[in-house]
């Protein structure tokens, strides 16, 4: 729904998993260190795939601040 949101990738693969609300909806963020992938995935019951982005703080902000 045109939102986004951030979390450092450490944080990410230290936890497992992180469940989000954004936007209204549930979002399971997780991550794998032995691929460096990140996943996520909205818990709406279809559990369809949600765009990723892995990026440098720095320019992850500079993507966002366009909007």
């Amino acid at each position: 729904n045109g939102q986004a949101a951030a979390w450092p990738y450490l944080s990410v693969l230290d936890a497992g998993s992180i469940t989000a609300d954004i936007g209204g909806t549930d979002i399971v963020i997780s991550a794998n260190g032995r691929t460096i992938a990140a996943r996520a995935v909205a818990g709406d019951g279809a559990t369809r795939e949600v765009p990723v982005i892995i990026a440098y703080s720095w320019a992850w902000e500079k993507i966002y601040a366009q909007e």
